[in-house]
């Protein structure tokens, strides 16, 4: 670039000579050599930062490939580790499966020996149902036999039970006539003893009456009496003086009183003997009488559940009876069961095959 710079500086002072004066040429010439001096000085500057920049710029590139190296080296051994510790576990793994697949054999040898236990147990519970079924048929025949005795000696005591139960009917009946008629005659009896105590509390109270009257009668006489004596006094002591006076009129009023205590005496006691005849009417209606009604319902009503229960007890007699019946007597032949069975034939529950679960990738087979 610089010889470039100078060949073309140099046609253009030959132009220029050409053109201008010497002097003026020279001039300009050194004028141009300064200016190009000054371009190519500054070139120079810009060419040596552009270098410094390029030798840092290769410097960070060589530690960036020294960071790879060593970033290189340590991922290696890192892998190394890794590749150690997989081929390790791998190792083990295949050691376990290696005991599991052992153990699976051992599983199934187990499995297969008691599968023929089973069959074995099968078979011979198999031959021992088909003896227990032969005994139940024989059972059967003969607890059909012993059902038909049973049932004709059922049906002969359910005869008799009618028959009892006829004659429990018309004692019953019996009984419920005479409980009515003992029924009618404690009434007629009550009505005939309410009907004689109203005939002596009338009779009685016609006494108290008479003797009433008889003794009112009486004191009317006494009192009577009295009057005339003291009138026939008054005439003859009428000359007498005051105190002999004050004396007779307190023999007079003591002679009142007493009468009034009998009269208050006889009331009293012809109240009380009202009192008690009362109380004893009354005693007897609500206590005798209704202890009587009460044990006639009683009794009354023990008969009646004791019928009841009779008759609900031959009713269930009949049901039980009648639904062990048979339809026909006739004997059931029974199907055989089918006796022909294969080796393959198991009746024990079925079990999952555990090699399916627990060797998913067929260690046992390989």
């Amino acid at each position: 670039m610089v010889p470039i710079r100078w060949a073309g500086s140099l046609l253009l002072l030959c132009c220029v000579g050409a053109v201008r004066s010497a002097a003026d040429q020279v001039a300009e010439m050194d004028a141009l050599l300064v200016a190009k001096m000054e371009e190519t000085q500054r070139a120079y500057a810009a060419v040596a930062q552009q270098l410094s920049a390029a030798s840092q710029v290769a410097d960070l590139s060589v530690l960036e490939d020294a960071q790879l190296q060593l970033l290189a080296v340590a991922t290696r051994t890192k892998l190394a580790e890794a590749q150690a510790e997989v081929r390790r576990e791998m190792q083990t793994a295949l050691q376990e499966v290696e005991a599991l697949r052992r153990a699976a054999v051992g599983n199934a040898t187990a499995w297969r020996e008691t599968v023929e236990g089973l069959r074995a147990a099968t078979r011979a519970k198999r031959q021992a149902l088909q003896q227990m079924r032969l005994q139940k048929e024989i059972e059967e025949e003969k607890g059909m036999e012993r059902k038909a005795q049973r049932e004709l000696e059922m049906l002969q005591e359910l005869e008799t039970q009618r028959e009892e139960e006829v004659e429990l009917e018309l004692r019953a009946q019996e009984e419920l006539e005479k409980l009515q008629e003992v029924e009618r005659r404690q009434e007629e009896e009550k009505k005939k003893k309410q009907q004689e105590e109203k005939k002596k509390m009338e009779e009685e109270n016609a006494e108290h009456r008479q003797r009433l009257e008889k003794m009112q009668e009486l004191e009317r006489q006494q009192e009577l009496e009295k009057r005339q004596e003291t009138r026939q006094q008054e005439v003859v002591e009428g000359s007498r003086s005051d105190s002999s006076k004050d004396g007779d009129v307190g023999e007079s009023a003591r002679g009142g009183e007493h009468n009034g205590t009998v009269k208050r005496l006889l009331d009293i006691y012809v109240s009380w003997e009202r009192v008690v005849q009362n109380a004893a009417a009354t005693i007897y209606r609500q206590l005798v009488l209704p202890v009587v009604a009460i044990l006639g319902f009683f009794f009354v009503l023990t008969v009646a559940i004791a019928r009841y229960n009779s008759m609900k007890q031959a009713r269930r007699n009949r049901r039980v009876l009648y639904s062990g019946y048979p339809k026909t007597y006739q004997r059931k032949i029974k199907q055989e069961p089918k006796t022909a069975s294969s080796e393959n034939d198991d009746l024990r529950p079925r079990y999952r095959n555990p090699a399916t679960r627990r060797d998913p990738n067929n260690f046992i087979e390989d």
